[in-house]
């Protein structure tokens, strides 16, 4: 059965490991976000100036809407040796 593109845990980490993937955001940035996280997997910001990549990663399905860090972040993070 072919993966649901609309379901955001499906989300291809390969297609995101590109800075123009991010568009302003490089890929440095959103990892440095999605490590922000606790043992339980929600993710907390540090510093403010971070939240517009935050936003990011959430429309991209990295992140959970109530802020936990998703399969697809956490593949992303393995993807970039950052697990």
């Amino acid at each position: 059965m072919d993966p649901d593109p609309t379901d955001r845990t499906t989300v291809d980490a390969a297609s995101m490991s590109g800075a123009e993937s991010w568009g302003e955001f490089g890929v440095e940035a959103v990892l440095r976000v999605l490590a922000c996280r606790f043992g339980d997997g929600s993710v907390y910001m540090e510093e403010v100036t971070d939240k517009p990549v935050y936003r990011a990663a959430q429309a991209l399905g990295l992140i959970s809407g109530d802020g936990y860090l998703t399969r697809a972040g956490r593949r992303f993070l393995s993807t970039h040796g950052r697990d």
